[in-house]
């Protein structure tokens, strides 16, 4: 059994009965007394206040005496305890904010010159803030005392001054701010009872506060057990306050900026850029850096510059292509991932006697050599060497370079150079309207994109890369590389019909290892004019696709004037190749018998015409004419002519090791291989239906297609798929046998497996980890061929690890509910109430977000808890995944519960309610902030001061009634019960000695009366009972709540008006000039009033 007994001696204020004898006309009889209070209050907030800016709040106190001024920060809101430090560095002595309790303190200089501090501020979130503050106040005693537990008249004392509430809103971040002056704010005294520094203060009054504590434990006696209540007490001094509360007065202030002024700033800007001329800064490495189109146009002509970088976009209506001059030496041209606009205007360069280079590099668009609709508007290119399309290279011997960078649509070509090399690298997007570029050779770098597109439907016939010389004066080499790894992705318009991507004079085309080439044309994609070689190499993918409805073939071959020896290849060598073609031609056309097709070992293969033709000269893969086309080492399915692409093949073959069609006639290095096709009979050819490959297959349910790896997960299982059936167009996969594939698995830490299948085409793996969540697992299968890896990402599954709450535990009136323990930032937090979900007042859940260093804090219900409630609050990952209620297995994790409490009874200390409504906030003012009591059962509040002002003694008895109390409507005794089995309490009172003057004086036979009060609890009205006493200096009660459940319960009040408090004097009784006051203490008991 625990026993606490607990004791609060407080002066009530000023209870004072001045009674001074003064004979005047007549022997009047009158007394006096006044006392003045210092306000402490905030200024105005600032008139907009933006997320994360700085702001400032002042706070003013007039007369300064104070120790500490204290004041609360609300959450979300910042101190800048630096700047705040600079911006009072006279002022203040020292600054301490506790992050825990939200309290920022500062301490005074005992030389400061001001009573205004600068708070500086930043809001983190966009919603409204309310801000308190209170000072400790040194000084003379407002009235002397006769209780041997207090200071002596001639000390000094400490009262506490707290200022009104400042609220504020702040929006959310824009571009602007604004200020309006500080204005003045209304303060009313309040009487605080400081249960963190146990010290309180009032105008006229001091609160001393004495704990008792008593442990019942059966072993030992000295904790009292024979006590059997709980007792709380507080002291009430009454004495003569007549105060009336001067109105602070603070100055505005106001914060200057060094703004440069906007008009100097545009005539600054003015004048730089009516320089027509400008001078440039070339530095010794050739670089400058250039701003405006005349310091362009100064370096591009300048010989000494190397470098041009542009430091800021640039835009020019240029009035000639060749407005910027003629370059004839080498030169980088640097965006910076700026823009540029040189409207019709481009870069020229000049005949030259030795190679030179030009570099095109980083811009994030550029514009230039625009087309007047579907021609030129006078510059053939954005850059240009040469004449346009010329068939030579005009004398212009350079090496021209662009990378990093996205043309405008309305650039009439990138490039125009005939005759020489062009290399591309890094990411280049060019939409033209004309060919992308002229040249004389194309190099695209390793690992480089480039994208090409055509602007107009309607533009001229016209390919994407155009070898228009005939001869070799320039740098081009006549050949396309493209790098191992690049990826070069091409796109015609409508009107691109017989020039292919590549056109005229070009000798050869090379596809690097695991270089991709896609090219999309309405006719002809691939065009030899004169005799050339094709070739791409191993792991290369090639996809042709001819767009065209009309007759066309995909590629063209051009009949020489001289057929003879005239040849052409076409080699793909382990790589794959895609050719589609709607035209009603074959898809290899025009001069044939100088051609040979080769597919060496290829990966994959599917060549088809989709035209609905069943003649050799409209529907096929390639006329009759052919030298050679030739497949080795692959597999092998045909569709002849009679059937559509969507039709099951005709023909399946495995491990062919060669087949070749020369002319009409077609062998095979094998055995006979019954129904073989002529490629002139086939419409289609492939041999991906026979390509092996591997799909993950979850082995936690019962779907075989669930392709699903999670981080809950440490067995992984693949399938292998061999190949394919076709039946009505329908492909059904064939899976792999015992033993028939090795399947190698890379984790997501990089580890590898192997396993072979089982009968049903399976390969199972066991991790000795959890796989990381969006990391990557790879699969490969080896049969004949090896498939391509498959590559899955490890889904997140696997919920956050549960929270606990600050402290360990959840109590009734705490005001939010903050984190013990931290999670990841970002991470949603909620909870719910007795297996309901928590809301605010608007009905809505109540959420958090973790804060970046991951703690959390949660607001209190709109619902007021209680002791018993079970509490569980839930953390949900961006993933979605969110604690379980109950501990949960998913696949092979098991995943806790969410963190459940049951909610403690409140233990206070519990702020000055509304009295008629208790549980609410107060509003209609209170004489003081609280006895700061704490306790399952304990006081909390109880009046400063019954004054009964100025009075005229009397030969009779007569009775006086309190005077108003200025900002507070009511008198009250607040009582919180939150104890679970034990009920009922008792407030007594008692006067401690007679009505006692300065000098000594008692005044004998005086009666102090307490009414009778309309008494109120949170939960319900009723049964608690209110007594109208005269103190003595026995215990009476005032209050009580009868031993019965739910009765008395939370919190209760016993409400009375200031005036209803009345004191009765004997006759005869004062002495004349004397101050009387007393003591009346309140005590609190766990006893039970009948």
């Amino acid at each position: 059994m625990h026993r606490l007994r607990q004791s609060v001696t407080a002066w009530l204020g000023l209870l004072i009965l001045l009674m001074g004898l003064f004979v005047v006309n007549g022997g009047a009889i009158y007394a006096t007394a006044t006392t003045t209070a210092t306000p402490l209050k905030f200024q105005s907030a600032p008139e907009k206040l933006v997320v994360d800016q700085a702001f400032t709040i002042q706070l003013t106190l007039q007369d300064p005496q104070e120790q500490q001024i204290v004041v609360t920060i609300p959450e979300a809101l910042t101190v800048n305890q630096e700047q705040t430090r600079k911006a009072n560095k006279q002022a203040l002595a020292d600054l301490e904010f506790d992050e825990q309790q939200r309290r920022l303190t500062l301490t005074v200089s005992d030389s400061s010159p001001t009573s205004t501090f600068d708070l500086v501020l930043t809001a983190r979130e966009a919603k409204s803030y309310r801000l308190t503050a209170k000072a400790l106040i040194s000084g003379p005693p407002l009235a002397a005392v006769s209780d041997s537990t207090d200071s002596s008249a001639d000390k000094s004392m400490t009262q506490t001054i707290t200022a009104e509430p400042l609220t504020f809103t702040v929006t959310p971040a824009s571009t602007e701010t604004s200020s309006q002056p500080s204005a003045d704010v209304n303060l009313e005294t309040s009487n605080d009872a400081q249960a963190d520094d146990n010290s309180s203060s009032a105008d006229s009054a001091q609160v001393s506060t004495e704990d008792e504590s008593a442990q019942d434990n059966e072993t030992d006696d000295t904790q009292g057990a024979d006590s059997s209540s709980q007792v709380a007490s507080e002291s009430s001094t009454i004495a003569n306050s007549d105060t009336e509360l001067d109105r602070a007065k603070a100055s505005d202030s106001s914060v200057a900026t060094d703004e440069s002024s906007p008009t100097t700033k545009a005539a600054d800007s003015k004048k730089a850029s009516d320089i027509a001329a400008a001078a440039i800064v070339v530095n010794p490495d050739g670089s400058t850096t250039v701003s405006t189109y005349d310091d362009l146009k100064s370096a591009y002509t300048n010989t000494a510059v190397t470098t041009i970088k542009l430091g800021a976009s640039i835009t020019h209506t240029s009035t000639s292509a060749t407005e910027l001059g003629t370059r004839t030496t080498s030169l980088t041209i640097d965006g910076q991932n700026h823009s540029l606009d040189l409207g019709i205007g481009n870069f020229t360069l000049g005949t030259t006697s030795t190679a030179q280079t030009m570099t095109l590099k980083n811009f994030a668009s550029i514009r230039g050599a625009i087309a007047s609709g579907t021609s030129s508007g006078g510059a053939a290119g954005l850059i240009q060497s040469g004449v346009d399309a010329g068939t030579n290279a005009g004398g212009a011997r350079w090496t021209i370079t662009v990378a990093d960078l996205i043309t405008t649509s309305d650039v009439y070509r990138l490039v125009n150079a005939p005759g020489n090399q062009v290399n591309v690298s890094g990411s280049v997007t060019a939409t033209t309207v004309a060919e992308n570029m002229i040249t004389g050779g194309m190099t695209f770098a390793a690992s480089s994109t480039y994208v090409g597109r055509k602007a107009s439907s309607s533009a001229a016939n016209k390919a994407f890369f155009n070898f228009t010389a005939t001869s070799t004066v320039g740098t081009g080499n006549r050949k396309v590389n493209i790098g191992s790894a690049a990826n070069v992705n091409l796109l015609g318009s409508t009107s691109d019909a017989t020039r292919g991507i590549f056109y005229d004079q070009y000798d050869a085309v090379n596809v690097e290892t695991n270089a991709i080439l896609t090219a999309k044309m309405y006719g002809n994609v691939y065009r030899a004019e004169t005799a050339n070689t094709f070739t791409a190499n191993a792991g290369s993918k090639v996809t042709f696709e001819n767009l065209a409805t009309t007759s066309s073939n995909a590629l063209y071959y051009v009949t020489p004037l001289i057929p003879l020896g005239n040849n052409s290849t076409f080699t793909v060598t382990g790589g794959e190749l895609y050719i589609t073609s709607s035209g009603s031609a074959p898809i290899f056309g025009g001069y044939m018998s100088g051609l040979s097709v080769l597919l060496d070992s290829p990966k994959a293969y599917d060549i088809k015409n989709t035209d609905f033709a069943l003649l050799v000269q409209t529907g096929s893969i390639v006329e009759t004419t052919i030298k050679s086309f030739k497949i080795t080492n692959s597999n092998l399915s045909m569709w002849s002519l009679s059937l559509l692409n969507l039709l099951s093949a005709s023909v399946t073959y495995q491990g062919i090791t060669a087949i070749e069609q020369n002319g009409a006639l077609i062998t095979n290095s094998g055995s006979v291989l019954p129904g073989l096709l002529t490629f002139s009979a086939a419409r289609r050819i492939a041999n991906t239906l026979a390509l092996p490959t591997v799909q993950f297959s979850s082995p936690y349910t019962s779907d075989l297609n669930a392709q699903l790896v999670t981080n809950a997960d440490k067995k992984v299982r693949v399938r292998v798929i061999t190949g394919y059936t076709e039946s009505n167009g329908a492909q059904t996969p064939v899976y792999a046998g015992a033993g028939t594939a090795t399947v190698k698995l890379t984790d997501d830490q990089g580890a590898s497996q192997t396993g072979t299948t089982d009968s049903s085409g399976y390969v199972n793996f066991t991790l000795n980890h959890f796989p990381t969540a969006g990391a990557t697992m790879t699969a490969q299968a080896t049969t004949t061929y090896t498939s391509d890896p498959v590559t899955i990402t490890v889904q997140d599954k696997t919920p956050p690890d549960p929270v606990t709450v600050k402290d360990g535990k959840i109590v009734a009136d705490q005001k939010t509910i903050q984190s013990g323990s931290t999670t990841t930032a970002g991470h949603t937090l909620r909870y719910t109430v007795n297996g309901t979900a928590a809301t605010d007042s608007s009905g809505k859940a109540i959420t958090a977000t973790a804060a970046s260093d991951g703690s959390w804090s949660l607001a209190t219900p709109a619902t007021k808890l209680k002791a018993n409630d079970v509490v569980q609050i839930f953390v949900k990952d961006g993933a979605g995944n969110e604690n379980p209620v109950t501990s949960t297995t998913y696949h092979d994790a098991t995943f806790a519960a969410a963190t459940q409490y049951t909610v403690a009874p409140a233990i206070g200390p519990t702020a000055p309610t509304e009295p008629e409504h208790p549980g609410t906030t107060n509003t209609s003012g209170s004489e003081n902030s609280g006895t700061g009591n704490t306790g399952e059962l304990r006081l909390d509040y109880a009046p400063s001061q019954f004054n009964f002002g100025n009075v005229t003694t009397s030969m009779t008895a007569k009775t006086y009634a309190a005077q108003p109390i200025n900002g507070v409507a009511k008198q009250w005794l607040q009582v919180s019960d939150n104890r679970l089995a034990t009920h009922g309490w008792t407030v007594t009172a008692r006067q401690d000695v007679p009505f006692t003057s300065t000098s000594g004086h008692q005044l004998t036979g005086a009666a102090l009366r307490i009414p009778a009060g309309q008494t109120y609890n949170e939960r319900a009205s009723g049964q608690l009972k209110s007594y109208a006493v005269s103190l003595t200096t026995a215990e009476q009660p005032v209050f009580a709540a009868p031993a019965t459940a739910n009765i008395g319960k939370d919190i209760s009040t016993n409400v009375w008006q200031p005036t209803q408090v009345q004191l009765t004097v004997p006759g005869n009784t004062a002495k004349a000039g004397q101050s009387y006051n007393t003591t009346v203490t309140w005590t609190l008991t766990a006893t039970v009033t009948n």
